[in-house]
């Protein structure tokens, strides 16, 4: 906003040494018509004043979002939450409460926050240059216990942590992807550019994961599962802290690797977790503590 008005003053006061020579060269009684009540000069002025007021408005109104802005959301109980985001980074938290509370920082002024029919989060741009990242963090508080939690950004890292719902579905364009201390029935997640970090997470019924590029760390649940995995091109590292009774097949296909590893280790567990990476490398990690043996 200063650099509008700064800009505007050095306008105005060109553009009234150039009418005052003008008026000057058509005489006195032209320059005391610039200067009169409705004349140019005052004209002038009264369109810097309406454009300034405008600006200063826009803002007011929220036109484009503060850093730091919070709001809280009603969710009536039961409720299912989308967060969409046209770019930025989105991190959501379960709490302990029954509403949802959100906090937008924004370090360009070019996002603005929806809520919509009581269910959506719709994160809203204009940016277009991303060369300096995106210039938004989207936190989202949500309640601890949920049906459903959906999240998408095209641009952007995506946090979640501390989550129990029965499904959650993440779409995650260009940006890191993390999954934290999550209890889920069923669990999909994509990533199209960016790393993966998956930790502390149970699914009871389905894990599926694809990443188009990218590496990908995933620690095995402490319930027993199934898991399959396919790398097209890159590596796959089995840490040494995972039994190697788990390990029911690993195979070498061309530039990558598929395997399966099973916990019992006869794959009749109902957790079945897919992990698909197109270019980048797997590892697989474990804390053995409460690991049926």
């Amino acid at each position: 906003m200063k650099k509008w008005i700064i800009t505007l003053s050095v306008l105005f006061v060109a553009a009234l040494i150039s009418t005052i020579c003008f008026g000057v060269s058509l005489g006195s009684r032209a320059v005391v018509e610039l200067f009169s009540d409705g004349g140019i000069v005052e004209t002038w002025a009264d369109e810097i004043e309406r454009r300034i007021d405008d600006n200063i408005a826009s803002n007011q109104r929220g036109d484009s979002v503060s850093v730091g802005q919070k709001e809280t959301f009603g969710l009536y109980a039961g409720g299912s939450i989308s967060v969409v985001a046209d770019c930025g980074n989105i991190r959501v938290v379960g709490g302990t409460g029954e509403g949802v509370e959100t906090l937008l920082e924004s370090t360009n002024g070019q996002f603005t926050l929806t809520w919509e029919d009581e269910h959506t989060l719709r994160l809203l741009s204009t940016q277009t240059d991303f060369r300096h990242g995106v210039g938004a963090q989207l936190t989202v508080y949500v309640p601890q216990s949920l049906p459903a939690l959906d999240i998408e950004t095209p641009i952007g890292n995506v946090d979640v942590e501390n989550v129990l719902c029965d499904t959650l579905t993440v779409q995650a364009g260009q940006g890191n992807l993390k999954l934290q201390r999550i209890t889920a029935k069923q669990i999909s997640a994509k990533a199209d550019l960016g790393n993966v970090e998956i930790e502390d997470v149970e699914a009871s019924e389905s894990l599926a994961l694809e990443c188009e590029c990218g590496s990908v760390e995933y620690r095995l649940p402490q319930t027993p599962f199934t898991l399959d995995f396919a790398v097209e091109t890159g590596k796959v590292q089995v840490d040494a802290g995972v039994p190697r009774t788990y390990i029911r097949s690993t195979e070498v296909k061309g530039a990558g690797w598929t395997g399966s590893l099973a916990n019992p280790t006869d794959g009749t567990a109902s957790s079945r977790i897919t992990l698909q990476i197109g270019t980048g490398d797997l590892k697989i990690t474990s804390d053995t503590d409460g690991y049926i043996q």
